[in-house]
């Protein structure tokens, strides 16, 4: 109403000075020619319907709006029209958590990209509760579809199932009853999760730091749907939280798979299994996706400067970097002071040298291509401080009180610290042996088995 205001005034004043007062009797008397069609259907299973209907040409529902009429227009047709108004205030619960999740998502130091994005849309987490909802008491197909669509959620589960079901009015009810109450459940989940970001430092790494993949989702809401995500095991001492860490840092970021399949099958099986089972899941994920031995390999020797898995890494340097010093890692507050100002990934060896690399180690330009993206020329730095930085030689970066000095990360600090004095600051060996010792650093960090 206030944007409306706004324009209206906006509006009214360029009026008046194309054509003064004139001008803008005539766009008042243009608005009273207006006509609004009021229809009153005080059945509100009627009034879906006729919504759908006059709505036809007009912009294309949401499927979580269809779902919502769908729902109502069974309760109205088969059960009297007695779940009507239940209907709409668990879902209008599920519109306020999503509204709530997409503003939360958004603040500056706790943007989740996932979720802070144009094109994520409540349809999104209708997708992901069909991937971990149990229609099995219902006897109906709750399909196995794990590229499942809204489209196909609609059409391929959510229709048939209450035709099935029409005939049998206490069955139905039962279904739409649950289906109702677990999504909305499900959407409070989620905002639930979101909000953890402001209290609980590993709830910000996984879903602000991390970002966790998208496929993830569903068992991540379910398991905290369950109140399982805080629960151990008699084979792993982790939570099942640092368990999903553990799989998307290894299988979904640094080896860049999605096994689809795999994590649905896993999520459908929320429902008749025991946390043990979940984390003897898990485990064998990540040992058939990505063994110790392909991870050592890929953190030693590829590219993993565009990796979406690389800040989580970093992120760790410095915590194990704070606790060597006898300091605490940084908080929630620290850390979305940091992100909101910016963090980039830094190379110790620039990526354009104006300087002979052969000094360094190097014997050709290739080579020096080979490892200039290797995780061990790599450094979390602010965002203004890298620019700084620019193309200087590391002798500059580690002795300059404006660059690597001025920096708030003890990593960086380290690493000055470690080069100040050296004729050549920082060579070929030095991104090599770095390289393995963060190798070992997440080994030692995030092991398939603990």
């Amino acid at each position: 109403m206030k944007q409306a205001y706004q324009h209206i005034r906006l509006r009214v004043q360029d009026l008046v000075k194309q054509g003064g007062q004139p001008l803008v009797l005539q766009w008042l008397t243009t608005l009273t020619r207006m006509e609004v069609l009021e229809f009153i259907e005080r059945d509100e299973g009627k009034a879906i319907r006729m919504f759908q209907t006059v709505n036809d040409r007009g912009v294309p529902l949401a499927k979580m709006d269809i779902v919502k009429s769908l729902l109502v227009y069974y309760s109205n047709r088969y059960l009297g029209g007695v779940l009507d108004q239940s209907i709409a205030m668990q879902f209008g619960k599920a519109f306020r958590s999503f509204n709530n999740v997409k503003a939360l998502a958004n603040e500056a130091g706790y943007q989740i990209r996932h979720i802070d994005r144009d094109s994520f849309r409540e349809d999104d987490v209708l997708r992901y509760h069909y991937f971990a909802f149990n229609a099995g008491p219902f006897g109906v197909d709750a399909g196995g579809d794990y590229n499942a669509t809204t489209e196909s959620v609609l059409e391929s589960f959510l229709k048939p199932a209450l035709q099935k079901l029409r005939s049998d009015p206490s069955r139905l009810r039962a279904f739409i009853e649950a289906y109702t109450a677990d999504l909305t459940g499900f959407f409070g989940a989620l905002e639930a999760l979101v909000q953890s970001t402001r209290t609980d430092r590993a709830s910000y790494m996984l879903l602000v730091v991390q970002d966790l993949s998208a496929t993830l989702y569903p068992m991540l809401i379910r398991l905290h749907l369950m109140g399982w995500l805080q629960q151990t095991s008699s084979i792993d001492s982790r939570t099942l939280q640092s368990l999903m860490e553990l799989v998307d840092l290894r299988v979904f970021k640094l080896r860049g798979t999605n096994p689809q399949a795999d994590v649905f099958a896993i999520t459908r099986s929320l429902g008749h299994t025991t946390v043990e089972q979940v984390v003897q899941g898990l485990q064998s994920f990540c040992n058939k996706f990505m063994p110790d031995a392909l991870l050592t390999s890929r953190l030693v020797s590829e590219d993993l400067y565009r990796n979406m898995g690389l800040q989580r890494i970093l992120w760790e340097e410095e915590d194990q970097t704070s606790l060597f010093l006898q300091q605490s890692p940084a908080d929630i507050l620290e850390l979305s002071r940091l992100n909101a100002a910016g963090l980039s990934v830094e190379h110790v060896l620039p990526q354009n040298p104006a300087f002979d690399i052969a000094s360094y180690g190097f014997k050709d330009a290739e080579e020096f291509e080979e490892h200039k993206h290797r995780l061990g020329n790599l450094l979390l730095l602010e965002k203004g401080l890298n620019s700084a930085c620019q193309n200087a030689t590391v002798e500059s970066k580690v002795t300059a009180p404006t660059l690597y000095a001025a920096s708030g990360l003890l990593s960086v600090k380290a690493l000055a610290a470690s080069r100040v004095g050296k004729p050549l600051g920082y060579k070929l060996e030095n991104i090599e042996a770095r390289s393995q010792s963060l190798a070992q650093l997440m080994l030692k960090r995030w092991p398939i088995t603990a």
